[in-house]
């Protein structure tokens, strides 16, 4: 017998972040998030995506255990950008019984239906800074805290379910290279004379905060076209910017200006924390901030976590600039090698530009959607 319960109090909500934990005990590849983070994500005080989105959250139980969690998220802002009516499922996770994930599924559908949508979609979270995308190969690839991970019986479950792929990430890793291409380095500094472009580096904590504001609104204009995506408002950027100033290294990171001194193109590396993050184990404190630090220190492993240009740039050479800095900074930094933010299949501005690494496949991810 399943049972499904919406989540109305604080300790129902506990169990609903702390259900992947014990779900994932004994995968060696998984890396639980940070439980502050998800409760700043889920409870709607916390989180500036609630000026323009509603939500609700189940959980499934099965034999008086808790079997599954949902979340049921209606995002109008990105309905209405994108002309659709659709109801995203994420935080979604379920026991290996295809019934679970059925009745968490068809919860969301029934919830999305009583709103006036026509499709479900998922896993997505409120905006594209939240977990999206189902993994679909590379389960012995370990994770990160930033990204989903599943066993292989959730994107077996939702085909045999009637959901359909609608829109496919890849990740890709790469060893940094002693020397980048010679063509590549002698047209660095004349795309930085005929385009007046130069480098710019945030040393402090309010030249990382002054940066990371123009950051966020250069990822608004280059990520407008991408699919589902969803703008951010100005205190979701002041948000995030105060969040995460503190943790990000200038020397792993590239800014790259115009003569206006505008930002138009830039890339944030992060070291690979996943060991960190295990260790923690979704606590901050008291031990895993220690965790944290040490494992920002260890560089021998990174994560390309973001990277944007805008439009009218990103066929004026701003991205090879980049790659050339970032490959300086890594050679700097001792750096071995590179794993690739997640980036959508069809997402030809980005895609080619990695070739000047030898790139090679990591993991890869699904979103799926079924008509209501």
């Amino acid at each position: 017998m399943i049972e499904l319960r919406e989540v109305t109090t604080r300790c129902q909500l506990k169990e609903f972040v702390k259900f992947p934990d014990e779900l994932y005990k004994d995968s060696p590849y998984y890396v639980p998030i940070l439980h502050s983070d998800e409760y700043d994500a889920l409870i709607p005080k916390r989180n500036k995506a609630f000026d323009f989105c509603e939500a609700i959250y189940f959980l499934a139980y099965k034999d008086g255990k808790i079997a599954g969690r949902i979340a049921g998220i209606i995002n109008r802002k990105a309905n209405e950008t994108w002309n659709t009516r659709h109801v995203r499922f994420g935080w979604i996770d379920f026991i290996e019984d295809i019934e679970v994930a059925q009745a968490l599924l068809d919860k969301v559908s029934e919830w999305g239906r009583s709103k006036g949508m026509t499709s479900i979609i998922g896993p997505y979270g409120f905006t594209d800074m939240d977990k999206e995308g189902m993994l679909t190969e590379g389960f012995d690839k370990m994770s990160n805290s930033s990204l989903i991970y599943n066993y292989p019986y959730y994107p077996e479950f939702l085909k045999r379910l009637g959901f359909e792929p609608e829109a496919q990430w890849i990740q890709e890793s790469f060893e940094i290279p002693e020397k980048l291409p010679d063509n590549l380095v002698r047209t660095e500094p004349l795309i930085m004379k005929k385009y007046g472009l130069k480098f710019g580096q945030p040393k402090t904590y309010f030249s990382k905060v002054r940066y990371g504001k123009e950051m966020f609104r250069l990822i608004n204009e280059a990520y407008a076209g991408l699919h589902q995506y969803s703008e951010l408002t100005p205190g979701q950027i002041e948000k995030y910017v105060y969040k995460y100033a503190f943790v990000i290294d200038h020397r792993m990171c590239c800014f790259v200006f115009n003569k206006e001194n505008k930002m138009v193109g830039f890339t944030i590396t992060v070291p690979m924390t996943a060991d960190a993050f295990r260790k923690a184990k979704g606590k901050l404190f008291p031990f895993g901030i220690f965790h944290l630090l040490k494992a920002l220190r260890k560089r021998d492993v990174v994560e390309l976590y973001l990277i944007g240009v805008l439009p009218e740039y990103q066929s004026k050479g701003a991205t090879l600039m980049i790659f050339s800095e970032i490959h300086r900074n890594y050679r700097a930094c001792n750096v071995k090698m590179g794993i690739t933010f997640p980036r959508l299949v069809d997402n030809n501005n980005v895609n080619g530009i990695f070739d000047v690494f030898q790139m090679k496949p990591y993991v890869r991810r699904s979103c799926f959607i079924k008509a209501l």
